[in-house]
């Protein structure tokens, strides 16, 4: 997913009153050189690393790195809740809300539709390989991912639902998202192309191309799948599908799209009694943050 792409899916959802507007699918965007480059034909988040200049994939990492997004705000609970040590699990589905990593305001609310999505869309971020599993580092992400989109895509807010850092810490992406989930239904996202009204979208930091996926983040995605097929009674075999799929991109990566088969075994697992796992990707050590339950939301 490339944020720096001029290609993006809010030009054919939220910018036109979304896919259930009745002139949607009539002003679709062309598909560029440029998008095809970037992998992007979608919400096409962070994979500027092949389509924008190497002096602003620097800087990017660099903010990244320092915790700056051009906001320097932190959001409340960044530099304090020491306790690190509960897992997001299926069973307690705890996520950190857009108000904790201090999200601005979109240009206006996500359209949220009274149906569930029927697949769940696997991406990667294509930025750095970072080792920082951080809540700081986290929370810094979203807001980069936020001001990208919002200010250079021109999109209403973040184009995804979900995001999980390589750390393992899961947050809001677009705004609405968690309450929709809870009730039961989609809040449009910006995440694949001509596709946002029937699915809901995951972004994993990172680049996985080549490289494993770190154990912290293969985990936390197992959960998230898990809770999300739970909550909308779906299907893992069927539902749970990569960007590639959809659009013509790289997204999210040949590493991460050749295990999405066991990503549906392991969710499948899960909703057939199986406990939490302990460890099946490679990567580094490390333990989740608390998160706040779904249920404090209003």
């Amino acid at each position: 997913m490339n944020a720096f792409s001029e290609e993006g899916a809010e030009t054919g959802a939220d910018a036109v009153g979304g896919e259930g507007d009745p002139s949607w699918g009539t002003r679709r965007s062309p598909v560029t050189r440029r998008s095809l480059i970037g992998g992007v034909v979608g919400a096409g988040l962070l994979e500027m690393l092949s389509a924008a200049p190497s002096v602003q994939n620097e800087a990017m990492a660099a903010d990244l790195s320092a915790g700056r997004t051009g906001r320097g705000a932190a959001g409340p609970g960044e530099l304090s809740e020491a306790d690190e040590s509960i897992l997001f699990t299926a069973d307690a589905p705890r996520v950190f809300t857009r108000a904790q990593w201090n999200a601005r305001a979109p240009r206006r609310p996500a359209k949220v539709i009274r149906r569930r999505p029927d697949r769940i869309v696997v991406h990667h971020t294509a930025t750095p390989n970072s080792k920082d599993g951080s809540r700081a580092h986290a929370f810094a992400l979203s807001r980069l991912i936020q001001d990208i989109h919002m200010d250079r895509n021109r999109w209403d807010d973040a184009g995804q639902q979900l995001t999980i850092s390589r750390g393992g810490i899961v947050m809001e992406g677009r705004n609405r998202s968690l309450k929709s989930i809870r009730d039961g239904g989609l809040a449009i996202g910006a995440q694949v192309l001509h596709h946002n009204e029937h699915t809901i979208g995951i972004e994993n930091e990172g680049t996985y191309m080549t490289k494993a996926v770190p154990r912290r983040l293969w985990n936390s995605l197992v959960e998230v799948c898990a809770w999300l097929c739970r909550s909308y009674d779906l299907e893992p075999s069927k539902a749970i599908v990569g960007h590639r799929d959809y659009n013509k991109t790289a997204c999210p990566g040949d590493v991460l799209y050749a295990r999405l088969p066991a990503l549906r075994r392991a969710v499948a697992k899960r909703l057939d009694g199986g406990s939490p796992q302990s460890g099946n990707a490679t990567g580094d050590e490390g333990i989740l943050p608390i998160l706040p339950n779904l249920d404090d939301l209003t």
